[in-house]
């Protein structure tokens, strides 16, 4: 029973999410089809 505080697994409301940064460019909203868009 080790107790453990860890913030990589925090939970960011999708409503405050602008965008995601990854190698390919800026994936905004609607991100499945946006990250599909940049990944073909």
């Amino acid at each position: 029973g080790v107790r453990v505080y860890s913030p990589a697994f925090d939970v960011t409301p999708a409503s405050l999410i602008a965008g995601i940064i990854c190698e390919n460019g800026i994936a905004r909203p609607e991100f499945g089809t946006s990250l599909r868009l940049m990944h073909k």
